[in-house]
């Protein structure tokens, strides 16, 4: 038997009897099929499509990565556990959703070209389901889920795309992804039944000797390049001059948000952050900031 037979019997197996929570009564092999077929019209590498077969046999079954290893090999164990999220299965999967997706983008943006095919296969599967749920029920699509915010499942999903871009962008499986994310998520929003997706914004003003500069929305991963080039611009007009950032309109920050105030405090140690919002402050005192300089809550 063959290695993707092989997946393809194991899969069967661990996922009999389930069904994928947005298509109720659709056997749930039908999306890891699905997620090799993309991955197939980039690669015959017969172990990446093995992993398109088995990437939620460790997350969604009771199936070990050390089963995975040891039937299939290192290689195939290494891309499985690539899709496969620290769910902390002793806290709601609502609350631990954002943590856990964080960490994934990062393990992303640092992976190789087989992780990413990988990653493109399952991500296209579910946005093509995305896009025949909302034909079906608008922007009601995403009360099925753990994240009902459709602004955070764009932030997760158009910073797939982006991470993805450098490396797969020629192949047609990438191209019809971002005109899905585009098409799913901007129908959403002409629904009516979402939040505006609240981008970062950067001002700034001097007063009482230091420099004020406010954040606003979200600092993340697909702006935190241009969040950062604004900050900075803003300190050149005022050269020597301490660093207050008011956070009172700030979201959301990721830890590609978080790296840029390590440098910002790196270049002024007497940098400081005040009025932060409950949410926000915990993801600073979270990540060690709370120590490392002045944070105060709003």
């Amino acid at each position: 038997m063959s290695l993707f037979d092989d997946a393809l019997m194991f899969a069967l197996e661990r996922h009999h009897g389930m069904v994928r929570k947005k298509n109720a009564g659709i056997p749930y092999l039908l999306h890891p099929m699905e997620a090799a077929v993309i991955v197939g019209t980039m690669t015959n590498d017969q172990e990446i499509l093995a992993a398109a077969l088995l990437h939620d046999v460790v997350e969604d079954t009771n199936t070990t990565i050390e089963e995975v290893r040891e039937r299939f090999g290192d290689r195939v164990a290494k891309l499985v556990a690539s899709e496969t999220e620290n769910k902390r299965e002793e806290l709601p999967p609502g609350e631990t959703w954002r943590i856990r997706k964080e960490e994934s983008l990062e393990e992303l943006r640092n992976s190789s070209k087989d992780v990413k095919m990988l990653w493109l296969g399952d991500k296209l599967s579910n946005m093509r389901s995305f896009y025949r749920s909302w034909d079906l029920e608008g922007a009601n699509l995403w009360q099925a889920f753990n994240m009902k915010d459709s602004s955070l499942q764009y932030w997760y999903y158009s910073t797939i795309a982006e991470l993805l871009r450098p490396e797969l962008s020629d192949y047609p499986a990438w191209k019809e992804y971002y005109e899905l994310v585009k098409r799913v998520f901007k129908i959403t929003e002409l629904e009516g039944k979402t939040e505006e997706i609240k981008m970062a914004k950067v001002s700034g003003r001097t007063a009482e000797g230091k420099l004020f500069i406010s954040l606003e929305g979200r600092v993340d991963s697909t702006n935190a390049a241009e969040t950062e080039e604004a900050l900075n611009a803003l300190r050149a007009e005022a050269p020597g001059i301490p660093v207050v950032l008011d956070c009172r309109e700030l979201q959301y920050i990721s830890s590609a948000g978080l790296r840029m105030i390590l440098r910002l405090r790196k270049a002024d140690p007497e940098a400081s952050i005040v009025n932060v919002i409950p949410e926000v402050y915990e993801i600073f005192d979270m990540t060690g900031f709370t120590d490392m300089m002045p944070v105060s809550k709003i």
